[in-house]
Protein backbone atom coordinates (compact mmCIF):
# COMPACT_ATOMS: atom_id res chain seq x y z
CA UNK A 1 0.00 0.00 0.00
CA UNK A 2 1.12 3.52 -0.80
CA UNK A 3 0.48 6.53 1.41
CA UNK A 4 0.90 10.19 0.40
CA UNK A 5 0.77 12.81 3.05
CA UNK A 6 -0.25 15.80 2.17
CA UNK A 7 -2.81 14.81 -0.37
CA UNK A 8 -3.95 17.11 -1.71
CA UNK A 9 -0.97 18.83 -2.16
CA UNK A 10 0.04 22.96 -2.95
CA UNK A 11 2.68 23.56 -5.96
CA UNK A 12 6.30 22.74 -5.11
CA UNK A 13 5.34 20.99 -1.53
CA UNK A 14 6.81 18.41 -0.17
CA UNK A 15 4.91 15.12 -0.16
CA UNK A 16 5.93 12.39 1.72
CA UNK A 17 5.23 9.02 0.10
CA UNK A 18 5.42 5.70 2.53
CA UNK A 19 5.42 2.10 1.07
CA UNK A 20 3.81 -0.68 3.11
CA UNK A 21 5.27 -3.96 2.02
CA UNK A 22 5.57 -7.30 3.44
CA UNK A 23 7.45 -10.67 2.09
CA UNK A 24 4.53 -12.86 1.30
CA UNK A 25 6.41 -15.98 1.77
CA UNK A 26 4.15 -17.12 4.92
CA UNK A 27 5.12 -20.35 6.57
CA UNK A 28 8.23 -20.21 4.23
CA UNK A 29 12.33 -19.64 5.53
CA UNK A 30 12.35 -16.61 3.39
CA UNK A 31 9.37 -15.46 4.75
CA UNK A 32 12.13 -13.08 6.24
CA UNK A 33 13.86 -11.66 3.24
CA UNK A 34 14.83 -7.92 3.07
CA UNK A 35 12.67 -6.00 0.59
CA UNK A 36 14.01 -3.32 -2.08
CA UNK A 37 12.36 -0.21 -3.36
CA UNK A 38 12.22 1.13 -5.98
CA UNK A 39 10.91 4.75 -6.61
CA UNK A 40 9.57 6.45 -10.18
CA UNK A 41 8.15 10.17 -10.67
CA UNK A 42 7.13 10.58 -14.66
CA UNK A 43 7.29 14.58 -13.18
CA UNK A 44 8.79 15.98 -10.16
CA UNK A 45 11.54 15.03 -8.06
CA UNK A 46 11.77 11.81 -5.82
CA UNK A 47 14.21 10.75 -3.19
CA UNK A 48 14.48 7.90 -1.11
CA UNK A 49 15.48 8.67 2.51
CA UNK A 50 17.09 6.63 4.57
CA UNK A 51 14.52 4.32 5.33
CA UNK A 52 13.91 2.84 1.63
CA UNK A 53 10.23 2.17 2.18
CA UNK A 54 9.89 6.38 2.38
CA UNK A 55 10.73 8.68 -0.06
CA UNK A 56 9.93 12.76 -0.55
CA UNK A 57 8.46 13.95 -4.06
CA UNK A 58 8.97 17.48 -4.66
CA UNK A 59 5.48 18.79 -6.43
CA UNK A 60 5.76 20.42 -9.64
CA UNK A 61 4.55 24.38 -10.42
CA UNK A 62 1.54 22.94 -12.17
CA UNK A 63 -1.95 21.73 -10.63
CA UNK A 64 -2.64 18.22 -11.87
CA UNK A 65 -3.27 14.49 -10.97
CA UNK A 66 1.04 13.20 -10.42
CA UNK A 67 1.07 8.99 -10.49
CA UNK A 68 4.23 7.87 -8.31
CA UNK A 69 5.23 4.05 -8.03
CA UNK A 70 7.17 2.24 -5.56
CA UNK A 71 8.50 -1.02 -6.77
CA UNK A 72 9.17 -3.47 -4.33
CA UNK A 73 11.60 -6.76 -4.63
CA UNK A 74 12.86 -9.63 -2.64
CA UNK A 75 15.83 -11.53 -2.85
CA UNK A 76 13.90 -14.30 -4.50
CA UNK A 77 13.18 -12.07 -7.17
CA UNK A 78 9.43 -11.79 -6.16
CA UNK A 79 8.32 -8.37 -7.33
CA UNK A 80 5.58 -6.07 -7.00
CA UNK A 81 4.63 -2.73 -7.81
CA UNK A 82 1.51 -0.32 -6.82
CA UNK A 83 0.69 3.57 -7.77
CA UNK A 84 -0.83 6.24 -5.80
CA UNK A 85 -2.05 9.63 -7.44
CA UNK A 86 -1.55 12.39 -6.21
CA UNK A 87 -3.27 15.79 -6.52
CA UNK A 88 -1.91 19.29 -6.91
CA UNK A 89 -4.27 21.86 -6.41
Amino acid sequence: MLFAEPNPAQPGDIVTITCKASDDDDGNILKDESLSYTWYAAVGEIISGSQNNIATWTAPQQSGKYSISCSVSDQSNGEDIKTIEVIIQ
